[in-house]
């Protein structure tokens, strides 16, 4: 799996972003999540939007048969940041669907999508039955300069996670070191699993390497095959042009997300957005 993001309170008033994942630049593995859309607006302290996030068994390896189904999500998130103390939290509610409606969306976005890339794909048939789902989420970082002020600024964050609800309930944590220019405000954004349960936030401009471990109690989109420990690591960067376009790109791997044919996940995410 791949991640949401998490950061710092927004400096400026009102901030997009479009966020778009998939696995194909990495040939396909076939394992886990395969394509994801986040929209998301960030006004404030608070974050609203919607994002779709599929799960496709996309291909055999070898003699064996990837027992992933196909489903997919769409879900809706609002969620506020603050502030206690040094310590930065976010908490959100979501609500949406799964399976049934929702994959025949997820199957439509993956199939255009693979088809701009030149990527086949065996035909995906949507579960029959559309379930709605629903939680809370949250998350909590801290930030630790390393180096003097007024430079380019080097930080090292401990952050942790936490997803609970009918689609999925997992916690963990990691470390995100970053690197960012001296005139940043907002630290980095934290990939958070990207599945559905974590609201789309924002960070700030930089470049950063991080890692992460959670443990997961329940995950219907790997259904009776999920893993119990999943680990990832990854890199995000994000730049502003203009003061006001923001591009980011992240790309991370994880461990064997669920009991079957593929070993690892891994997928990039490319990010358009304006602040305003």
């Amino acid at each position: 799996m791949l991640a949401a993001s998490i950061s710092s309170a927004g400096a400026r008033g009102i901030e997009t972003r479009g966020a778009y994942c998939n696995d194909s630049y990495f040939n396909s593995d076939g394992a886990g999540i395969t394509g994801c859309i986040n929209l998301a607006v960030h006004f404030g302290n608070d974050t609203a939007g919607v994002g779709i996030v599929g799960a496709t068994p996309e291909q055999k390896h070898g003699s064996k048969k990837d027992p992933l189904a196909s489903l997919g999500r769409i879900t809706g998130w609002y969620g506020r940041e603050f502030d206690i103390g040094k310590i930065h939290y976010a908490v959100d509610g979501r609500i949406g669907i799964e399976g049934g409606a929702a994959d025949d969306v997820a199957i439509a976005e993956h199939d255009f999508f693979h088809s701009l890339f030149g990527v086949g794909s065996k035909k995906l048939t949507s579960t029959k039955d559309t379930t709605v789902i629903g939680g809370l989420s949250g998350w909590a970082r801290r930030d630790y300069l390393l180096n003097d002020p007024g430079a380019w600024a080097v930080e090292l964050t401990p952050f942790m996670h936490a997803a609970l609800g009918n689609d999925a309930i997992e916690g963990g944590g990691g470390l995100l070191l970053e690197l960012q220019p001296p005139d940043q405000t907002k630290g980095l954004a934290l990939l958070t699993p990207l599945n559905g349960a974590y609201a789309p936030t924002f960070g700030g401009d930089g470049i950063g390497i991080f890692a992460d471990a959670r443990g997961v109690a329940r995950e219907t989109l790997y259904a009776a095959h999920a893993n119990h420990f999943i680990a990832e690591a990854g890199v995000i960067a994000q730049t502003t042009l203009w003061n006001v376009v923001v591009l980011g790109a992240s790309a991370s791997c994880t461990t064997e997300p669920y009991n079957g044919v593929g070993k690892a996940d891994c997928k990039a995410t490319l990010q358009l957005g304006g602040r305003f």
